[in-house]
């Protein structure tokens, strides 16, 4: 399951990159494949308050920045939590950020990208994810 969601995540970062949105059928089909791997593993009722605690958590983010967090990188990063967890999550979340810090002041300095440039989401996200699932 886990190589179906960084397969999904490759997708997703050239897609984020190329069109700045996220494709809900994606998302929806991977959503599905993780409910249905906790259902069968037995672990659906933690999973989904990680999923609730992530959504709730990026939509203050989406609602803190006007809008500037896309529902599709909320959608991704709370279907990662959904199956990896609450822990695993907040940890991919840390180096997810300091990835998004390091790589947008880079690109800022260069001039590549202006102060108010909308920069894609997910291949942070998925940075941070992969990043967390290389140290399991």
């Amino acid at each position: 399951m886990i190589y179906i969601i960084l397969l999904t995540s490759l997708y997703l970062i050239y897609y984020d990159l190329r069109y700045k949105k996220v494709p809900n059928k994606i998302l929806l089909v991977l959503f599905i494949f993780v409910l249905i791997d906790k259902i069968l593993i037995g672990d659906l009722k933690l999973s989904l308050i990680s999923g609730a605690i992530a959504f709730l958590t990026f939509f203050l983010l989406y609602i803190g920045s006007r809008g500037n967090i896309g529902m599709g990188d909320i959608k991704y990063t709370s279907i990662t939590a959904i199956y990896f967890g609450y822990k695993f999550w907040l940890y991919s979340i840390i180096y997810c950020s300091i990835s998004a810090i390091f790589i947008t002041v880079i690109l800022y300095l260069s001039k590549i990208i202006k102060r108010y440039t909308k920069i894609p989401f997910i291949p942070f996200l998925a940075l941070g994810l992969i990043i967390q699932t290389s140290m399991i």
